[in-house]
């Protein structure tokens, strides 16, 4: 753990909020314009909520991990995660162990696979999730070991 532990934490936590954002954004701009089936041609249908709000609402629903729509429900299970990732993959790059990060995000690639073959946007916000978790784990490992050294 870093000498800084306080800041080291914070700042973790402010970066998971900002990609939580993000990643909020990202969800209501593809609820609002929906991809097309790639074989029909036919748009995929949205709940009500969705139609008849703005794009704020949306997106204080998506932040906010209670969304009406129970299928839209995170509960900050993924943010709670890209903490915790947030966490660890610092200490890890310093340490020079980068196969752990590789094998835990192909773990998780696994266990997602069926759904990407039908949710593309799925896909691109796992990809897009877990580049900007990767950034600033680089980010705040520097941050780091500057102060460390």
């Amino acid at each position: 753990m870093p000498e800084h532990w306080r800041a080291y934490i914070l700042v973790a936590v402010v970066g998971q909020l900002i990609v939580r954002a993000i990643m909020a954004a990202l969800r209501c701009l593809e609820r609002r314009y929906p991809p097309l089936y790639p074989t029909a041609g036919i748009p995929i249908p949205q709940p009500r909520a969705h139609r008849e709000h703005r794009f704020a609402w949306n997106f204080l629903r998506d932040f906010g991990g209670w969304h009406p729509d129970e299928a839209q429900r995170d509960y900050w299970h993924p943010s709670i995660l890209g903490g915790l990732e947030l966490l660890a993959y610092p200490i890890l790059l310093n340490m020079q162990h980068w196969e752990v990060i590789g094998a835990w995000i192909g773990l998780k690639t696994v266990a997602k696979w069926g759904e990407w073959t039908t949710n593309r946007g799925s896909y691109n916000r796992f990809l897009i999730g877990n580049a900007l978790i990767a950034f600033l784990a680089f980010a705040i490992s520097r941050w780091t070991w500057m102060f460390d050294s």
